[in-house]
């Protein structure tokens, strides 16, 4: 939980590093003519961030959101296809959606 003052410390540095991390790994990308990967790695940041978390609230579930988003991201990182950014942004935004609808059921009905 993030209600105590060691575990919004480590959220803390987490998201910054996390947000430091992706940003710099963008705009490498983006300076070596690669902004096919920009999408891919931004996920495979974002899916790593769900393990962290996983600390923090004691959820085992997130280690299934993380392992689905990392997937994806490595799926678009070494798949030859044209629209890397659409594969990952549409296949990321059902799993959240899904984790989102399995924890609002796991909340009322638990």
């Amino acid at each position: 939980m993030l209600t105590t003052e060691a575990n919004y410390q480590w959220y803390l540095i987490f998201v910054i590093s996390e947000f430091i991390l992706a940003g710099s790994g963008a705009l490498l990308l983006l300076k070596k003519h690669q902004s096919a990967y920009v999408a891919p790695w931004i996920s495979l940041i974002v899916g790593s961030h769900f393990i962290a978390l996983q600390f923090i609230f004691h959820d085992p579930s997130l280690y299934l959101l993380a392992a689905l988003m990392i997937s994806v991201s490595l799926g678009g990182l070494f798949r030859q296809i044209h629209a890397r950014s659409a594969l990952v942004g549409v296949s990321n935004g059902v799993i959240l959606l899904g984790f989102a609808l399995f924890n609002f059921g796991r909340f009322f009905w638990h």
